[in-house]
């Protein structure tokens, strides 16, 4: 089954509370995996299983921000990756979604990265410069 958005002012389902286990690049979209799916606002508690596409993305306008604190000195530290550079740094990782913003061709996603390798945690930002639509896929 295939649902398609554009922006409007209700999602037909949200990411909050979902775990984005990959981010892939294909074409000029990217896609969204999911470690137990997308949330259906319709069905509380119940996830569906499936996958998030942007399409049509600009990939100059997108990056994903990893924020922490310096052990050493104790100041915030951060560092923003395009997102083939975050794949070859992460490229196992689990990102908990606790918040997005739909915006006119705009995603930002708020949350907590962790990498598995190193079990370190931190505060992440994604945001996504897409054209086209988005593109909920469910099981």
């Amino acid at each position: 089954m295939e649902k398609r958005f554009k922006f409007e002012s209700q999602a037909p389902y949200t990411l909050h509370d979902s775990v984005i286990t990959k981010l892939k690049i294909k074409d000029n979209n990217v896609v969204l995996v999911f470690e137990d799916g997308i949330y259906d606002p319709s069905d509380p508690g119940f996830f569906l299983s499936g996958s998030v596409t942007l399409e049509d993305v600009d990939m100059d306008f997108c990056d994903i921000m990893v924020a922490g604190i310096s052990k050493k000195n104790k100041k915030f530290k951060g560092k923003d990756y395009t997102f083939s550079k975050f794949i070859k740094k992460f490229p196992e990782f689990k990102f908990f979604v606790c918040d997005t913003l739909w915006g006119y061709n705009m995603f930002v996603l708020t949350g907590t990265l962790a990498d598995p390798e190193t079990d370190k945690v931190y505060d992440s930002v994604i945001t996504i410069n897409y054209n086209g639509d988005v593109v909920f896929k469910t099981k």
